[in-house]
């Protein structure tokens, strides 16, 4: 498994360009069921969306999962990470999840689910972990690219 980088082998005239696209795929060689032996690139995820908290791999579909399974139905996510290292309340690291004002509402159910489920519940009892919410207007999901996940090493002090 690994990252894709695109380029093109049949323009000759052209410098070799080659572009990243962060999508963490499998290389499938073997023939396809249709007869094609050509390779087949199978999608995992975005290596954008996966983040580190205290050696722990979460992405975004674990985020998204336990969400729409606590509110029986699908919803906009976005999330940001931030690090404080200057947290006053000696929680350096928060997962801020980023949702649509109308489900302001759910919030303690969202947040009760989240922190169930290991090993997210163990970062939060254990206070090396903080879950926050931040709600806002539909139209800030509408953009066709944005980015599901923010990581903000350097952090802002949200206390």
């Amino acid at each position: 498994m690994g990252t894709v980088a695109w380029t093109s082998l049949k323009i000759r005239e052209q410098p070799l360009v080659q572009y990243a696209v962060n999508d963490l795929v499998e290389i499938d060689t073997r023939a396809c069921d249709c007869g094609s032996t050509e390779p087949l690139m199978i999608f995992h995820r975005r290596v954008d969306e996966t983040f580190f908290l205290y050696g722990i791999t979460f992405n975004y579909e674990f985020f998204l999962e336990i969400i729409d399974n606590a509110l029986g139905t699908p919803v906009e996510l976005e999330i940001k990470v931030v690090h404080s290292s200057d947290a006053t309340d000696g929680v350096y690291d928060r997962i801020v999840l980023i949702l649509d004002e109308s489900l302001r509402e759910s919030e303690s159910l969202i947040k009760q689910a989240l922190c169930l489920v290991h090993p997210l519940s163990e970062l939060v009892w254990s206070n090396l972990v903080s879950i926050l919410f931040e709600f806002v207007a539909s139209e800030h999901f509408s953009h066709r690219k944005s980015r599901r996940v923010i990581k903000d090493a350097v952090g802002t002090k949200l206390d």
